[in-house]
């Protein structure tokens, strides 16, 4: 959590998790009702999970020290 003084940002990196139990066990739910800014790595393994409204960030690595960045 990183409280702002104008929005709030949540983080989750989801990599560890292994079913729905183990997101729903990080509150992860609760903190997306708060609103603010939740931001999640991994989220292709809860697809289903992340609201249909939501921005996709996808980064690759293109080069050694090169990333594309596309936003969906």
């Amino acid at each position: 959590e990183y409280r702002g003084k104008n929005i709030d940002i949540f983080h989750f990196d989801l990599y560890r998790l292994t079913d729905e139990d183990d997101l729903y066990s990080t509150g992860f739910y609760e903190y997306i009702e708060q609103g603010g800014l939740t931001i999640t790595e991994w989220t292709e393994l809860f697809e289903d999970s992340i609201p249909k409204d939501a921005l996709r960030l996808r980064i690759e690595n293109v080069g050694e020290n090169e990333r594309r960045f596309t936003l969906c």
